[in-house]
């Protein structure tokens, strides 16, 4: 359903490139997620604090981590 949902925001964008789908999780569904190196507790204060603004992306009212972009944040290392 994430994927779906996501495909529909890109493709109601007429006439620009359909640009790569992000890869999203649901911050909700981070502490069902076998091995996910956060918990949800820390996604949502990281979102409330403003962090890593570009590991998260609002749609529709619902929060999801952009795991592309958490990669990228993990291999440059982190917070330091």
């Amino acid at each position: 359903m994430t994927i779906t949902v996501v495909a529909f925001f890109y493709s109601i964008q007429k006439g620009k490139n359909m640009a790569k789908l992000p890869n999203l999780l649901r911050v909700s569904k981070v502490d069902e997620t076998p091995d996910f190196p956060l918990r949800k507790s820390t996604c949502y204060k990281w979102i409330h604090l403003k962090k890593f603004p570009q590991l998260f992306i609002k749609i529709g009212g619902t929060q999801y981590v952009n795991l592309d972009q958490l990669d990228a944040v993990i291999r440059k290392g982190g917070t330091k």
